[in-house]
């Protein structure tokens, strides 16, 4: 059929059908849990109504550039698979306002990121990434997943991130958080669990929309003193306010305000010492 949606969850495909192509009015495609090994290379190009791919538990090593090349595609998934890199054309496409690509083998971001300019949601958890580009921060993200990588430090142009709210950087060797960072004003939650923090950053008063700062397994949390000897008095009454800060949660890639969420299950909650998210998820 000629459909909108196709959605498979499970399958036993290698590869998708040519006749896939000839689906002119497909917008959402789903295609998950399987051993889907390859994709046509003119996927992105011939689907032209495509906003939405889901390729979610497959094999996947490399994607199409055409992806890149799509005018109607928004939202590209392509967690658990084993990828090691990505078109440019991919990171760079002005369309695209969520990417996730957790769980995979990337080494890097490529700053040509930095002409995203609808890019709001990135994930990037679990993949061998190092270094942050300068592009990075010349974004609009509002949701930055970057737990459990390679990075030893959160570099000062997070300043720059004006219209980041959640940042995730836990299960790394960072060993400590910029003052720069109380410029990222809008900030809602930090998770920064199992690292190698010793000390917070004085100005960390700033981030007046701050709810959940999350800090278990760093070093600071055997501490009495989380700051410098000058830090001001409004710092120190901040922290006691927000959620989180070193108790530990049912997972390291599990947090309480998504433990509150009834609209989605996130994969980090699925689990039973979370209860499946206390119920939404399914098991």
């Amino acid at each position: 059929c000629d459909c909108a949606i196709l959605n498979i969850p499970e399958h036993n495909l290698t590869k998708l059908p040519d006749s896939l192509l000839q689906m002119h009015a497909l917008k959402i495609l789903k295609v998950n849990n399987g051993p889907l090994l390859s994709l046509q290379s003119q996927i992105g190009t011939s689907l032209v109504k495509l906003n939405t791919v889901n390729f979610k538990h497959n094999k996947l090593q490399y994607i199409p550039e055409s992806f890149g090349k799509s005018k109607s595609l928004f939202q590209l998934i392509l967690n658990n698979n084993n990828i090691t890199n990505l078109p440019l054309d991919i990171w760079r496409n002005n369309n695209m306002q969520i990417l996730q690509v957790n769980n995979n083998n990337l080494l890097e971001i490529p700053n040509v990121i930095m002409e995203a300019s609808m890019l709001w949601g990135l994930g990037l958890n679990n993949n061998s990434i190092s270094t942050l580009p300068f592009g990075l921060f010349k974004t609009n993200i509002v949701e930055l997943q970057l737990s459990g990588n390679r990075l030893t430090n959160l570099p000062n142009e997070i300043s720059q991130l004006h219209s980041l709210k959640y940042l995730e950087l836990q299960n790394q060797a960072i060993k400590s958080i910029p003052e720069e960072i109380g410029l990222a004003s809008k900030l809602v939650t930090i998770d920064i669990r199992n690292n190698s923090v010793e000390l917070l950053p004085n100005n960390i008063h700033n981030l007046q929309h701050l709810e959940y700062l999350y800090l278990y397994g760093n070093p600071l949390c055997s501490k009495s003193n989380w700051f410098k000897s000058d830090a001001p008095k409004e710092t120190k009454g901040m922290i006691d306010s927000v959620s989180g800060r070193c108790d530990k949660h049912c997972s390291p890639y599990c947090t309480d305000d998504q433990l509150q969420q009834t609209y989605t299950c996130f994969d980090g909650c699925n689990s039973p010492q979370c209860n499946f998210q206390n119920g939404v998820c399914t098991k």
